[in-house]
């Protein structure tokens, strides 16, 4: 089974940043998919991305936060599959390993 978490970027993020980040997320070994909520209406209010993983563990969510550090991308929050928030700016990676310690760990079901 895949679990989907969610990173919330700052509004100010240029788009070609975002594409960027996508394009690099989606190389990741355990992401199946990435991309941008693309809310109907007059315009996005946040901007958020999703992010479908194999599986939820701490290297894999170490990984996605070192790619959104190395971009330099402030202020953006991670929420995990069980609603836990993580602000990668003040995150460590202690406090990241205790809560996925914490966390119940989703794997790929074999197909």
């Amino acid at each position: 089974m895949s679990a989907n978490l969610t990173i919330e970027l700052p509004k100010e993020t240029p788009a070609a940043e975002v594409d960027a980040l996508q394009t690099e997320l989606k190389l990741l070994a355990d992401v199946r998919g990435a991309g941008v909520y693309e809310p109907k209406g007059l315009g996005p209010v946040e901007l958020i991305m999703w992010v479908k993983l194999a599986a939820v563990a701490a290297p894999m969510i170490m990984q996605l936060i070192d790619t959104l550090r190395k971009r330099r991308i402030e202020k953006a929050v991670v929420t995990l599959p069980n609603g836990s928030k993580i602000e990668i700016d003040k995150a460590t990676a202690e406090e990241i390993e205790r809560l996925m310690r914490a966390t119940p760990a989703t794997t790929a079901a074999k197909a």
